[in-house]
């Protein structure tokens, strides 16, 4: 964290990160979760965690500037797990945290020279116009030759 990374271009101090919409979620009955008693013991643990847990808690998961060329923390929602555990969709949350994780193997095996991610946020759909998009992706493959 303490690299200064002069040379790797800059987000616009303008650019937000964008989150999908949250949906309200309605009360979560066990009948939900029916389908998943095939599931991992920890998926189904997950599971009955998250039931007893209140919707407005929010867990912001800490990104180092490594991992995708900037830091911040992502906003876990109690839906974001339970649309995880009950197979309903991979949607943006789920997808940049297991990107941490893979960033976290890729560092400890040392293959950080041969990979580099990038925020999917900076590259979906809700991301912008194409346009956006398309120099949030350029910009972010510029920096790897930079760096390597």
């Amino acid at each position: 964290m303490g690299k200064n990374k002069s040379s790797q271009p800059q987000p616009s101090q303008t650019q937000e990160r964008v989150y999908p919409q949250r949906k309200k979620v309605e009360s979560v009955t066990q009948t939900q979760f029916r389908f998943v008693d095939g599931a991992p013991a920890s998926i189904r643990l997950l599971l009955n965690t998250i039931q007893g847990v209140n919707e407005g808690i929010v867990v912001n998961v800490p990104f180092d500037e490594e991992v995708f060329g900037e830091a911040f923390c992502l906003p876990v929602f109690k839906e974001d797990i339970i649309e995880f555990c009950t197979l309903q969709k991979i949607g943006v949350v789920p997808i940049t945290s297991y990107m941490r994780h893979l960033h976290h193997l890729v560092t400890q095996y040392g293959y950080q020279a041969r990979y580099m991610f990038m925020d999917p946020s900076a590259v979906a759909t809700e991301g912008g116009s194409r346009e956006d998009r398309a120099i949030s992706l350029v910009t972010r493959m510029l920096s790897m030759e930079n760096e390597h």
